[in-house]
């Protein structure tokens, strides 16, 4: 498995986690809401109670943030692989010259 099928693998997994989107156990509504600081998935109701001084944002909004910085720390992942790839390439060629 190379680091691109990773990369794109990990990619097409997180979408998946968008569609896992339940209700909260204490007030039953729609999970909606993530909550930075306890780093967990909340309902309304739970911004005006137990979470109101905590810092928030939609799921949805968080969700493509998160996706953009994953996909941004993986490009230079990718040059890198180029990189490493064209120097096994150049070590494999020098070795047959060798033999």
């Amino acid at each position: 498995l190379s680091l691109d099928e990773l990369a794109d693998t990990a990619v097409e997994l997180v979408p998946m986690k968008q569609e896992v989107i339940s209700n909260c156990s204490n007030h039953n509504k729609p999970l909606e809401i993530y909550c930075e600081t306890c780093q967990e998935l909340i309902c309304q109701h739970c911004t005006v109670r137990i979470h109101k001084e905590h810092n928030y944002d939609l799921v949805n909004d968080y969700y493509r943030e998160r996706r953009h910085a994953i996909e941004s720390s993986l490009e230079p992942l990718k040059e890198q692989i180029v990189i490493v790839t064209e120097a096994l390439s150049t070590i494999t060629q020098k070795e047959k010259e060798i033999l």
